[in-house]
């Protein structure tokens, strides 16, 4: 009752609402993160593996909200997506932005024709309609693609906010952080949600240079076989003085930025 009641006040205005909010989905090993804004507009970028999906935006949404405006797949892998069926059958969504990259599973795509069928327009990234605060960096046009046999390096990659940001990657690896340098697309961001779970092929010095994120995001699961986050990207993180936050340690993370400051709440 008490968390229903202070989601009312904070929905009406009575608390102090932040420009906007970054929350970290629990999980398991896979991806899932909510953003929404100060005019309440919201988007769910990538669904993670499973169902638990909905449970997460059961504790961010109103239970009365059924609609999310902008659905975000940075790329077709199942730990990204496999939850936003039951997304879509849940929720009315506005729009569905799917990276472009050749990628012919039988769920994936079945999603996409399950997901045409109930008329929700699914656009590239470089013809999305961005909310307010929202900006693309990655990939700008089908030609900025890089070449990769690695669906991993076709990643959505998002910046959150103008003064204060948040920068979003994906599964975006090496490569795709030297196309963002070497175009001169990076800015230094308060949030940054690194790259492939923390893995050894992501988050480079050299992109941790231009961005000096203050507060770094790892969705990750408990003892993942795959053993991220790796060391060497934990140790580089540290070392340019971010703080590290992991799923795997602090369930789902909200981050809420405001003009002045930025809240930290974690499940535990």
């Amino acid at each position: 009752m008490i968390t229903l009641i202070t989601a009312l006040l904070f929905w009406l205005g009575v608390l102090e609402r932040p420009l906007y909010s970054v929350t970290l989905f629990d999980v398991g090993q896979g991806d899932s993160l909510f953003v929404e804004w100060h005019d309440g507009t919201q988007m769910l970028v990538d669904g993670g593996p499973s169902t638990d999906v909905l449970s997460r935006l059961g504790e961010v949404m109103l239970p009365w909200d059924r609609s999310i405006d902008f659905l975000v797949l940075t790329h077709p892998h199942a730990d990204h997506v496999r939850g936003l069926y039951a997304v879509t059958e849940r929720f009315q969504v506005g729009t569905i932005v799917a990276t472009q990259v050749p990628y012919f599973t039988d769920w994936y795509e079945g999603f996409l024709q399950d997901s045409s069928a109930r008329k929700i327009p699914i656009v590239a990234p470089w013809d999305a309609a961005w909310p307010e605060g929202a900006a693309l960096l990655y990939p700008i046009s089908p030609s900025d693609m890089v070449a990769s046999d690695n669906v991993n390096e076709s990643s959505i990659v998002l910046q959150i906010g103008d003064n204060q940001r948040a920068l979003l990657m994906g599964d975006a690896g090496v490569l795709v952080e030297q196309r963002l340098l070497s175009q001169d697309r990076l800015r230094s961001v308060d949030v940054l949600k690194v790259g492939h779970q923390g893995s050894r092929g992501s988050t480079s010095a050299a992109f941790l240079r231009a961005v000096q994120p203050g507060i770094a995001l790892i969705p990750v699961g408990d003892d993942n076989r795959y053993g991220h986050p790796h060391d060497e990207v934990l140790n580089r993180l540290r070392d340019f003085g971010a703080r590290v936050l992991r799923t795997d340690q602090s369930g789902t993370i909200r981050v809420r930025v405001f003009g002045d400051r930025v809240d930290i709440k974690t499940t535990y």
